[in-house]
């Protein structure tokens, strides 16, 4: 366990450092070529244009960022955070993708801890949206003064991990999964819905 602690941290820390590149050298890279802009003789369509693909490059540079160290997680905190990514997702798929939360939790999460179990959320739901043909999913963030539970159901093709062939890749985002699941000390279960889809059912413990 000290092993698989150890490699998600390496990870983070490069993702983070990845993430602040990305930040400041592309970001101002791009703030510097708006400036030259001003400057320059250019057609009133060409000015749009040139100024459009800046907006799209930093709006894509942000998503990168924000992917690799999200930030909306010192921002808003852990649930805020999950709807910040729930919505991205949404944005980005034709799947319909449901929340509903508690209000705020009656503890205080360590900052690793929301950062794996953001990072496990986000895993699962990448993998509903690439394999698991749903056209909905629902997720809801649960809690007493002595626990969290997050469930993700989805009405797809239905998915148990012991019971699926994986490709490599696939596995390893498994892999990914449970590692953080251990790390964080939480519990995972999965279960088939009928007459179809898959619940995913994560325990935390109160720390």
């Amino acid at each position: 366990r000290l092993l698989m602690d150890a490699v998600l941290t390496t990870k983070e820390l490069e993702q983070k450092r990845i993430a602040q590149e990305l930040h400041d050298e592309i970001g101002s890279s791009v703030n510097a070529v708006k400036m030259s802009l001003i400057y320059m003789e250019l057609k009133d369509e060409t000015r749009e244009k040139l100024n459009d693909d800046l907006l799209t490059i930093s709006k894509n540079v942000r998503r990168l960022s924000n992917e690799l160290m999200p930030s909306v997680l010192d921002e808003l905190g852990f649930q805020q955070a999950i709807v910040h990514l729930v919505k991205r997702f949404q944005e980005s798929s034709n799947v319909l993708i449901e929340t509903k939360q508690q209000v705020e939790l009656p503890f205080i999460l360590d900052k690793s801890i929301e950062l794996s179990l953001y990072r496990i959320v986000q895993e699962l739901i990448n993998n509903i949206l690439k394999y698991a043909k749903a056209t909905k999913v629902e997720l809801n963030i649960l809690h007493d003064n002595k626990k969290m539970i997050i469930e993700l159901k989805d009405n797809g093709t239905g998915f148990i991990p012991a019971e699926t062939h994986l490709s490599k890749s696939d596995s390893l985002g498994l892999k990914n999964i449970t590692s953080r699941i251990q790390q964080v000390r939480a519990k995972i279960d999965y279960s088939l819905l009928e007459p179809r889809g898959t619940k995913v059912t994560i325990t935390l413990m109160k720390p």
